[in-house]
């Protein structure tokens, strides 16, 4: 049982596992069902691995590409996605890399084509996950300027931005563009905990200074996916993602920090399944509301990896080979989940978990839960906060037996 303390209240707000049920003297709450839309899905398309930075801990480094990138003719590719879609609409369309602005002109095609259905769906966002070094370039902003459907995700690190790259910051061109991309919604940041970050506080001041007082800080943050011992070795320590869990709940609740992104569909995801018994996919990609397709037309499991070291792949076929209106495919069985049937069992927040990365090696999964578990206790706390309107102060972890 987890049991979560609220400021200014000697209510007890208890959550049970077993079950899945968040409750107030053993009474359940109840939540608005909350499902996604069947008429839309989300798309990301995965651009290629080529990058201008080199960041310690990045994930593709276990699957870098060894010949030169292949693509389909991009007309054909956005026919086949549209084809694919059927009467389904685009709720939300991402571009990843690599660095994706070294893939402007494919993003330019690509964008052209499927922005009607972006329309349609009513949501309008094309979401560019970047590391920012390339806003410079005339090409991009003019490019950014007149599409104001593209949001940018800004990867940023703060005091540990080392560990990424350079500093994108030092250019006042660049500072100039990110702050014009703030002032008209158009910006978020995603920012990855490691042990030079490990601090909201330290990371809203290194963007304070950086951009101005006047800037108001959007952070994605997440704890580092543990890979192999590189990663392992830039990962926070648990008393560090403790302090960072209380601070990002105090950020949040206060507005100060802003993790929208993540924090609003897990709370989306937790809202349609509330009060049930439920295991998830091993990632939240892996759903059959999301859509990842590569240049080639490839159907991936993940955005950022397509083949693993032993040769294999991670590919579930082909979109020219999909039937017009297809169900998303989604990988059988969960294997991270199957190996780890038992040490998810005993899991107190395994039903807010989106589950272990299918990519990682498994020796490193036990240290991926240690960290993950703190993120997945931010979005109970938020839960908490949103049925009761009272702020968390203290959580407490029971054991039975």
């Amino acid at each position: 049982m987890i049991e979560l303390r609220l400021i200014g209240s000697e209510e007890v707000i208890t959550y049970d596992p077993q079950r899945n049920l968040l409750l107030k003297n053993d009474v359940p709450y109840s939540v608005v069902d909350k499902r996604p839309s069947s008429d839309s899905l989300n798309l990301r398309l995965a651009l290629g691995k080529k990058c201008n930075f080199a960041c310690a801990y990045c994930i593709q480094s276990v699957s870098k590409q060894d010949g030169p990138e292949q693509s389909l003719d991009l007309d054909i590719l956005a026919d086949e996605i549209i084809r694919f879609l059927g009467r389904r609409k685009i709720q939300t369309l991402s571009f990843w890399g690599g660095e994706p602005f070294l893939y402007l002109d494919e993003m330019k095609s690509l964008l052209a084509r499927l922005k009607p259905s972006l329309e349609e769906a009513g949501n309008g966002n094309a979401v560019i996950f970047t590391n920012g070094s390339l806003l410079a370039d005339s090409r991009v902003s003019d490019w950014i300027l007149v599409n104001p459907e593209i949001f940018i995700m800004l990867s940023y690190d703060g005091p540990g931005q080392d560990v990424r790259g350079r500093n994108i910051f030092d250019d006042p061109l660049i500072v100039e563009r990110v702050k014009w991309l703030s002032t008209h919604d158009r910006l978020g940041f995603s920012s990855v905990f490691t042990k030079a970050n490990h601090s909201v506080a330290a990371l809203t001041e290194d963007l304070a200074q950086r951009l101005g007082r006047e800037f108001k800080s959007v952070v994605d943050a997440d704890f580092l996916q543990i890979v192999d011992q590189s990663s392992a070795d830039l990962a926070a320590y648990d008393d560090q993602l403790r302090a960072c869990l209380m601070e990002t709940y105090a950020g949040l609740v206060s507005g100060r920090v802003r993790m929208m992104p993540k924090i609003k569909m897990l709370l989306e995801f937790i809202a349609s399944r509330f009060g049930r018994v439920n295991q998830a996919a091993p990632c939240h990609a892996l759903s059959d509301h999301t859509l990842t397709v590569d240049l080639e037309g490839n159907l991936l499991v993940c955005q950022t990896i397509s083949s693993r070291d032993d040769g294999g792949s991670y590919c579930l076929g082909n979109i020219r080979d999909q039937p017009a209106g297809a169900p998303v495919p989604v990988p059988r069985g969960a294997a991270i989940r199957q190996r780890w049937a038992t040490l998810c069992a005993d899991c107190h927040v395994r039903h807010f978990c989106a589950g272990g990365c299918l990519l990682a090696e498994e020796e490193w999964q036990p240290l991926n839960c240690r960290q993950k578990i703190y993120k997945h206790l931010l979005v109970l706390m938020c839960l908490v906060t949103a049925v009761t309107g009272r702020t968390v102060k203290e959580v407490r972890i029971i054991k039975h037996g």
